[in-house]
């Protein structure tokens, strides 16, 4: 299934919590960049705020990349159990680098090599700059352009130690006394790739709130929603928004609600057991036709679960979630551009149709970091906010309507009073019992997502028109889709990635109703998108490929599997 392999080099650091892997990181990812290449970074993190073990992979390549990968080209091992921790991960090519008088293995590999890891600084007496000594090691062993990497390392560490990180990792770099040969940057270096940088999925989503209009959040910290809340606390200032780190989940979406109400556009991010607490706040959207944008970050339940991995698990949650019918849309984006375009059009959505709009995304998509290009100058068209601030004293907050969207009038402006209440009511928002309005009030508010032309997100077919077999995926999963698609031989194969999971776009039938067997492939247990797929298209789903052990797909494993699949070689 697999024909010619793209150009990457993968590495992998193992190393404790509070070691500085992300340091190296952030260094190697602004030195791909600046050379003209492509980076993208996972990690694999313990529930822990120091120690334990880490691991951070780092795929460098001359394509932009964003899929899990197994087998590393070079380990690098930090601290003492990490190769034994990362045994099956390791193949008969990899080379590993460890402290030999610090780590014992259990057994040997074919490619060892000894440092003396922490000394690789030289004179730079503090432990604490060790890593970027390590970084400097790894790429001169790669064949970095050295003034290329110290400008990089200078410009992150310009207020903290610059001459210090600057000397340690030139140590670290003259210490390399044998580079690669087989994998050498310069080899994946055919044009310079210009204005790219790198950001991760909670960074790009901040950024995309920002550009549809964002300018209130309140949440409450739940890993691994809170890198949303940081970067717009971080960058809420100078692009006005107003911070509030609620005191509990209950708290942040009353106090969304009331933002909207008031003519903000609010954001609330969270994870599942924070939505959990939210689900009265969500019909309370839902009655009163408040605009509602929630960012729900999963990991692995029920309960605390794996609270730093990643799972799918959530679909059912947010789609389902709330007491009684209202409607409600959900947007899953696969990397951090989709994070961008899709943040900030999630505000319109919200906005047009007064409705709870929920973006889903997963601990790989949102702690992972991407190598993007031109991404703040894609054409973002943030729609006016849809409310009034004028209105006659016979205002109707909720009219009947033939599309289901009343118009929303701020309160305080205008003659119209402004009635909102979470009792049924009338068209005046005046609390009823009668039977007909009810009828005439649910109606209304469940026609309101039956045209979504102009702000539905179509599937995205990766791969060839007239396939036979269609892997089908949402979220996360489009790095892998577009990986096991791109080195596949099959003609036969192609795949359908959705960021867009509910409402279900019409498009989406006629891709499914062609292919001859679909292959559903998500982080979950029972194939929740799938069985959302096959109760509104009645399709027949020929394998459900699942993972939920909180770690996401990799790609050999992946192409692998769906080799035996497709020759018919597991029916399991």
């Amino acid at each position: 299934m697999i024909k010619k392999k793209s150009k990457t080099i993968n590495i992998m650091l193992s190393g404790a919590a509070g070691q500085g892997i992300e340091t190296i990181e952030k260094i190697l990812s602004d030195a791909v960049k600046n050379s003209g290449l492509f980076t993208f970074s996972s990690k694999e993190i313990m529930s822990r705020i120091r120690g334990g073990l880490n691991s951070l992979l780092i795929r460098i390549s001359d394509s932009p990349k964003s899929a899990y990968i197994k087998t590393p080209d070079l380990l690098f091992s930090l601290k003492k159990g990490g190769i034994n921790r990362l045994d099956k991960r390791i193949s008969d090519k990899t080379m590993i680098f460890y402290d030999s008088d610090k780590e014992k293995t259990k057994k040997t590999y074919n490619n060892m090599v000894s440092l003396d890891i922490e000394n690789l600084k030289g004179d730079v007496e503090e432990k604490l700059f060790s890593n970027t000594a390590v970084c400097g090691y790894i790429c001169s062993y790669l064949n970095f352009d050295k003034d290329i990497c110290l400008k990089v390392v200078e410009n992150i560490f310009a207020e903290k130690s610059p001459e210090k990180n600057r000397k340690a990792f030139l140590n670290g770099y003259s210490s390399c006394e044998n580079k690669s040969e087989n994998l050498n940057i310069s080899e994946l270096i055919k044009t310079s790739h210009k204005n790219n940088y790198t950001l991760n999925g909670s960074q790009a989503l901040g950024l995309g709130a920002l550009a549809g209009g964002c300018d209130f959040i309140s949440s409450y910290p739940m890993s691994p929603s809170t890198g949303v809340l940081i970067f717009l606390a971080e960058h809420g200032k100078e692009h006005g928004v107003f911070v509030e780190q609620a005191e509990d989940e209950i708290s942040a979406i009353n106090m969304s609600l009331g933002a909207w109400y008031a003519g903000a556009r609010a954001l609330i991010t969270t994870s599942g057991g924070g939505f959990a607490l939210m689900e009265e706040g969500l019909s309370l959207s839902g009655i009163t036709e408040t605009p509602c944008v929630i960012h729900v970050s999963q990991r692995p339940g029920p309960g605390t679960g794996l609270p730093t991995r990643t799972e799918q698990g959530d679909l059912n949650l947010v789609l389902y979630g709330g007491h009684g019918d209202f409607p409600r849309v959900i947007l899953s984006p696969g990397n951090a551009s989709q994070c961008f375009e899709i943040a900030s059009k999630a505000f319109d959505i919200a906005d047009k149709f007064q409705v709870p709009v929920i973006i889903l995304t997963d601990q790989f998509l949102v702690d992972s970091t991407f190598t993007e290009q031109n991404i703040s100058n894609r054409d973002i068209n943030i729609d006016n906010r849809k409310y009034i601030t004028d209105s006659k004293e016979d205002y109707k907050r909720y009219k009947i309507s033939e599309d289901g969207i009343s118009e929303r009038k701020l309160p305080g402006y205008g003659k119209g009073l402004v009635r909102v209440d979470s009792d049924e009511h009338t068209e005046y928002g005046e609390i009823t019992e009668d039977f007909s309005v009810r009828i005439a009030q649910v109606e209304k508010r469940m026609n309101k997502l039956k045209d979504m032309k102009g702000f539905s997100i179509p599937p995205e077919l990766i791969g060839k028109e007239d396939y036979k077999d269609l892997i089908v995926c949402w979220g996360s999963n489009y790095g892998l889709a577009k990986e096991l698609i791109e080195n596949s031989e099959n003609s036969d194969l192609s795949a359908l990635h959705f960021s867009q999971v509910y409402p279900i776009p019409d498009e989406a039938y006629n891709y499914l109703k062609n292919a001859e067997r679909i292959i559903i492939l998500e982080n979950n247990y029972t194939g929740q998108f799938g069985e959302l797929l096959k109760k509104n298209f009645d399709i027949d789903i020929y394998k459900k490929v699942l993972r939920f052990d909180g770690l996401p797909f990799c790609l050999e494993d992946t192409t692998e599997f769906l080799n035996q699949i497709l020759k018919g070689g597991n029916d399991e």
